[in-house]
């Protein structure tokens, strides 16, 4: 154990571990050469695990992970996930059913179930798959066009 100041403890545990203790409130430990957790408070835990990944655990329910400089997984609760892929792609996952996806500002796919996914393209155009046959396609407020197999009807 080694004692940094007023505040601050080092513990080395063998030979891969080290315990830092910062203040009443922090802790870090680094298990090895890659992995460093990080405790801030009662409730924020910053696990870094290699270069590229950090897991973030903020409260009981919420779970924020990095991965590279692109990808961000956010776990709220036990139903939702939010997957942040580059500048333009959101991912979101509302158990058990519905999975919306943000393309860009004007693209939104959202999965409802087995049959149903509903793309929205911009403010005008609404195009709505229901099961393997059915195709409603709403462009503006004035024109629908519904597929339903090989006949259309507008």
């Amino acid at each position: 154990v080694t004692k940094q100041g007023p505040r601050a403890t080092v513990t080395k545990q063998g030979p891969r571990t080290t315990v830092t203790k910062q203040g009443p409130r922090a802790t870090v430990t680094k298990q090895g050469p890659r992995t460093t957790v990080t405790k801030q408070g009662p409730r924020a835990t910053v696990t870094k695990q290699g270069p590229r990944t950090t897991v973030t655990k903020q409260g009981p329910r919420t779970t924020v992970t990095k991965q590279g400089p692109r990808t961000t997984v956010t776990k709220q609760g036990p139903r939702t996930t939010v997957t942040k892929q580059g500048p333009r792609t959101t991912v979101t996952k509302q158990e058990p059913r519905t999975t919306v996806t943000k393309q860009g500002p004007r693209t939104t796919v959202t999965k409802q179930g087995p049959r149903t996914t509903v793309t929205k393209q911009g403010h005008r155009t609404t195009v709505t798959k229901q099961g393997p046959r059915t195709t409603v396609t709403k462009q503006g407020p004035r024109t629908t066009v519904t597929k339903q197999g090989p006949r259309t009807t507008v």
